[in-house]
């Protein structure tokens, strides 16, 4: 469960901005739900275009990739890939900085960050609250490590690999050589699932591409998690797009081999057959008309078809487990009802009974509300971010730092730029007069 973040120097961000999941304002929660009211579920960011929100979830995701692949995937002299803020010149040769509370699955608090400029971590920490107060499991400052009191483990790897892998954080390594004190906190931060409607990852076959790289998550959920098959249909359906089956195509090596376009040669289509296969696979949908159910390949569906299967599964999984979802542009080619009801899951405890989280940026202004106790966002669950005309330095504001009544339209608030947030355009946009 994420508690907090904070970034610093990355991106559009220069300075700290921090997205705090904490509850402003009290919130009735049925105590047999097992929530803890006091925490969100959700946290809606807005902002005009090029204003920093897309940042945020980069920021996310790279905080999450770091503590995953820092030491079993990053090259040893590949750097850290960190994106400093490059409008001036001090910060550019800056560290980028982040920081998260997230609560882990032995139910304690951790807080965990680092500091990291372009070739090494600069700094790392990582403390747990088993009380109101914190307690140090370790420190980093360059390759010097400073263990807690309370600290067990391996040592000795850990002091070794921060002389020799500057660029891997210490909290990466620990999950791999089996530190148990370090598991929770890693794997709370590696729960973390982001979605990004603009990456797609290429399959690394030669010639052959997934033809549908934002479908995988959803062909992996139907392999290889088929129990939540019947979940992912029911979204499917009621959302009303006219889906009324889902099933995956899946050639044989035979088939793959007769390809005529192939370059490939038999003995690495031999070694490499299962990664191919899972890139090979192929999402193919049922819809009902008059003549009976008529099979379409997934690149055959609408824009919002695509988006919804796309995000589908890792909003199905965070439901499922507790996790904390991070979708950027949720609302992309989707009806605002269907994002209505999509944010809503997580705004129910009887959809949401293990309190998963859903962090989401988004141009939809009819999730505001106007007021009525039935929207789908609280006023302490809605954030905006602005660009400094001056600077090009983007800001995160919760709106409830304006301090808005409990019965506000925090739609028109917002559009009339009451919170900030809003793009300033001239009138008309574009003069034709030459």
């Amino acid at each position: 469960m994420l508690l907090s973040l904070s970034v610093e120097n990355y991106q559009a961000f220069r300075d700290v901005q921090e997205l705090s999941m904490r509850r402003t304002y009290r919130h009735a929660v049925p105590s047999a739900t097992g929530w803890d009211p006091q925490v969100s579920t959700l946290a809606a960011v807005y902002g005009a275009n090029a204003s920093g929100k897309s940042t945020l979830v980069k920021a996310i995701d790279y905080l999450v990739g770091a503590v995953r692949d820092s030491y079993v995937r990053w090259p040893v002299d590949g750097g850290t890939q960190a994106e400093p803020f490059r409008l001036d010149r001090d910060s550019a040769g800056l560290p980028s900085s982040f920081e998260v509370e997230v609560r882990a699955d032995d139910g304690l608090d951790y807080q965990y960050g680092f500091s990291v400029d372009s070739c090494r971590v600069v700094r790392e920490w990582l403390y747990v609250y088993r009380t109101a107060r914190r307690t140090e499991l370790f420190t980093r400052d360059g390759a010097e490590l400073r263990f807690g009191r309370p600290f067990r483990g391996p040592r000795t790897q850990l002091v070794d690999t921060a002389r020799t892998r500057p660029n891997a954080l210490t909290l990466a390594v620990g999950a791999q050589f089996g530190s148990d004190l370090l598991a929770p906190a890693h794997q709370a931060v590696v729960s973390i699932e982001t979605y990004r409607a603009s990456v797609h990852t290429d399959s690394g076959l030669p010639v052959m591409e997934l033809r549908s790289p934002s479908a995988r998550a959803a062909v992996d959920l139907l392999t290889e998690h088929p129990e939540r098959k019947a979940a992912f249909l029911e979204l499917m359906r009621n959302a009303d797009i006219g889906v009324s089956d889902v099933s995956v195509d899946e050639p044989s090596l035979a088939e793959i081999k007769a390809w005529p376009e192939l370059e490939a040669s038999t003995e690495w289509l031999n070694e490499n057959w299962p990664r191919i296969r899972r890139n090979l696979r192929q999402l193919r949908f049922t819809h009902t008309s008059a003549s009976g159910g008529v099979d379409l390949p997934f690149e055959s569906e609408s824009d919002g078809t695509k988006a919804l299967v796309s995000f589908a599964p890792i909003i199905l999984a965070g439901l499922d487990e507790g996790r904390t979802v991070v979708i950027d542009e949720v609302d992309t080619s989707l009806h605002p009802f269907v994002v209505r009801a999509l944010v809503g899951l997580f705004a129910d405890p009887s959809t949401n009974p293990r309190q998963a989280q859903l962090v989401f940026t988004t141009h939809d202004t009819s999730l505001l509300g106007r007021g009525t106790s039935s929207e789908p966002l609280a006023r302490d669950q809605v954030w905006r971010t602005e660009k400094d005309p001056v600077t090009g330095a983007a800001e995160l504001v919760a709106v409830a730092e304006y301090s808005p009544r409990k019965d506000e339209s925090l739609e028109r608030g917002y559009l009339t730029g009451r919170y900030g947030g809003i793009p300033h355009i001239p009138t008309p946009l574009v003069s034709m007069d030459r």
